[in-house]
């Protein structure tokens, strides 16, 4: 499954993540031919959690994540 870096206090009015940041631009890149709306992607925050999410494309990729698939990297329990 394809990671994307992602900032989960940079969304939208609609609650979907925003993936212009760096980091998530930096993912992006690597998959660049791959990426399609709809596609699932694991989005994560360094060091901590890790959780699915839908792309959609809209001005830019933005992700709808699926908080019932988080897992925190470090072992414990959401």
């Amino acid at each position: 499954m394809i990671r994307i870096y992602a900032d989960f206090n940079h969304c939208d009015e609609a609650g979907r993540v925003r993936l212009d940041t760096i980091g998530s631009l930096a993912d992006i890149r690597k998959h660049e031919g791959a990426l399609t709306e709809g596609l699932v992607v694991l989005l994560y925050m360094e060091d901590e959690f890790e959780v699915e999410g839908t792309l959609y494309f809209e001005n830019g990729w933005l992700a709808v994540p699926d908080h019932s698939t988080l897992r925190y990297l470090d072992g414990t329990e959401p």
